[in-house]
């Protein structure tokens, strides 16, 4: 067996972010608590939105890594009824944050990049994407960045996974 790794590139850490989000949906909340352990002199939050109470997992190692835990789930099984973006909606207003990461499924990582753009916080999101070669060979996991008038192909697989928002065009 062969292996290559790591990929890519990862979240932008610096201690220059006093306030962060961190939101993640479903497989997306994994990569997060790594970044919560490194973020140490942070204000730190965690956003994590599930689809039921089946699917809840890690709350209490990231519990222990965020000065604040908020949960969602589709149904209500557990926490806050309705999508994590309304809870992070409501922390945006009220704190306000220098930096959001997130990292989960496309609709909630667009509805991220729209709110942290409308509130002018930076974000950077991490792309969920299949890809075939790991190397950028084979074009499976090609995403547009730019501007929406002047964009290009990049590979979430070495240019990525971790993108700027403002820098990523997540079409529909």
């Amino acid at each position: 067996m062969d292996l290559i790794g790591p990929l890519g590139k990862p979240f932008h850490v610096s201690g220059q972010y006093k306030r962060i989000a961190v939101v993640g949906g479903g497989i997306g909340i994994f990569p997060l608590l790594y970044l919560l352990k490194e973020m140490k002199e942070s204000d730190k939050s965690a956003f994590l939105g599930f689809r039921s109470s089946d699917y809840v997992v890690m709350t209490d190692e990231f519990e222990a890594a965020s000065d604040r835990l908020s949960i969602s789930t589709d149904d209500g099984s557990v926490g806050y009824k309705g999508i994590i973006t309304d809870l992070l909606d409501k922390d945006i207003a009220e704190r306000g944050f220098d930096i959001i990461y997130t990292c989960g499924p496309m609709p909630m990582i667009r509805k991220v990049k729209d709110m942290a753009q409308k509130a002018g916080i930076k974000c950077q999101v991490s792309l969920e994407q299949r890809m075939g070669c790991g190397i950028g060979a084979c074009l499976v996991c090609a995403c547009k960045t730019g501007k929406p008038d002047n964009w290009e192909y990049s590979h979430v697989c070495k240019d990525g996974p971790v993108f700027w928002s403002d820098e990523v065009i997540l079409d529909d």
